[in-house]
């Protein structure tokens, strides 16, 4: 699993499909047939067999992928408008998995230093996600207002 990880994730550089889903799938697949698998010692759920931190940045990872290609082209920008859903996606996907947010105790500042956009969108970003989450500061905690 930690194979999967891409740390710390830039927008504007290519990702191989398997890194950037690879975690979905192996999640879903754990999901959908886990319930018969032998544990190992002291782990009590098949959710469990990934240790706990790891899990956790793989989710992250899965919700920074909305991001992936920002800055790969000119284009590829939160300065257009086409580009502005991805906001609401990542945040869909911060929702989804809102234990992975609280396990770090994320923060848009903490949030910038794990995922890396081009420089002319980190003001964007920052802007769109306090808008979108009513939050107050940078420092802030992001899972009080998911």
């Amino acid at each position: 699993m930690p194979h999967l990880l891409i740390e710390p994730f830039r927008t504007f550089d290519p990702h191989q499909e398997a890194k950037s889903a690879g975690w979905e799938r192996i999640a879903s697949a754990l999901e959908e047939h886990g319930q018969g698998l032998s544990l190992p010692p002291g782990v009590a759920s098949y959710k469990e067999v990934v240790p706990a931190e790891l899990r956790h940045r793989l989710w992250l990872q899965y919700g920074f992928d909305m991001l992936s290609g920002l800055g790969q082209q000119d284009d590829l920008t939160l300065a257009n408008e086409e580009q502005a859903d991805r906001i609401d996606g990542f945040i869909s996907r911060l929702r989804e998995h809102r234990e992975s947010v609280e396990y770090f105790g994320l923060t848009l500042e903490s949030l910038l230093n794990r995922v890396i956009l081009p420089e002319r969108d980190r003001p964007l970003f920052v802007k769109m996600m306090q808008e979108k989450l009513g939050l107050s500061s940078a420092q802030e905690q992001i899972a009080d207002r998911l």
